[in-house]
């Protein structure tokens, strides 16, 4: 299992594409901040408190093409087969290529999601208009969700087999989560998908009131619970599909 995670490792790191893609969304994403302050903004809170899309819509095409990579890419040069004859069983190959495709997509969308704040941060002053450490505590508490997609898309790679198509997807979660920032989420609406838990978490009442317990208890929760049935889900199939 080692010798996959090793392998896997490897081959991310030196994929020249997706180190150019997340460079590109970096750069995007700085330069998307900054043009978004005018006269009317002049805080970086300020621009959080009405744009804070900026630090997560962009992140989910980041989750879908490095799950993509990590879970697709091998079976284009038949490696899975590779690994199979090796004597390694099928749980260990998922679990080493699942788990870690999960924490690698995951890492990379939460510090994705930083960019914003930093680039603002670094042209403009914070301000006053919601409180810095919670809106960077919200931040971190996307960890969560994202884990929760990055799951979901782990389990769909294990159908499609495909990194491209799953980067399709991860279009079109981007679409979804453009449309459904503007709905009006109650704590239970949105936790009903981790897009729409994260749309949440970047929600503030009219009274700019710190994060809830309650809100963080159940994202943390709710994630773990979906994560551990996304996976079990998508080991099922993988051992009954053939390589």
């Amino acid at each position: 299992m080692k010798n996959i995670i090793s392998s896997v490792v490897y081959g991310l790191l030196h994929s020249k594409f997706l180190i150019k893609i997340y460079l590109l969304f970096i750069a995007v994403m700085i330069f998307t901040t900054i043009v978004n302050f005018d006269e009317n903004i002049t805080y970086t809170s300020e621009l959080m408190m009405g744009g804070a899309s900026l630090t997560y819509v962009f992140n989910f095409f980041i989750l879908a093409m490095a799950a993509g990579i990590i879970c697709c890419e091998d079976y284009k040069d038949k490696t899975a087969n590779f690994e199979i004859m090796s004597g390694y069983s099928r749980l260990k190959i998922y679990l080493a290529r699942g788990i870690f495709a999960v924490i690698a997509a995951d890492l990379m969308a939460l510090l994705l999601s930083f960019v914003p704040v930093i680039a603002g941060n670094i042209t403009h002053d914070w301000g006053q208009t919601i409180d810095f450490g919670d809106f960077m505590l919200r931040i971190c508490l996307y960890f969560f969700p994202y884990m929760r997609v990055a799951a979901f898309l782990v389990l769909i790679s294990v159908l499609i087999r495909n990194q491209y198509v799953l980067m399709g997807i991860g279009y079109f979660i981007m679409d979804y989560v453009i449309i459904r920032q503007e709905a009006d989420l109650t704590l239970f609406k949105g936790m009903i998908t981790g897009c729409d838990n994260i749309i949440c978490l970047a929600k503030y009442d009219e009274n700019l009131g710190r994060l809830p317990l309650k809100t963080a208890a159940l994202t943390i929760g709710i994630s773990l619970v979906m994560t551990g049935v996304y996976m079990f889900i998508g080991y099922r199939l993988f051992k009954r599909k053939d390589i």
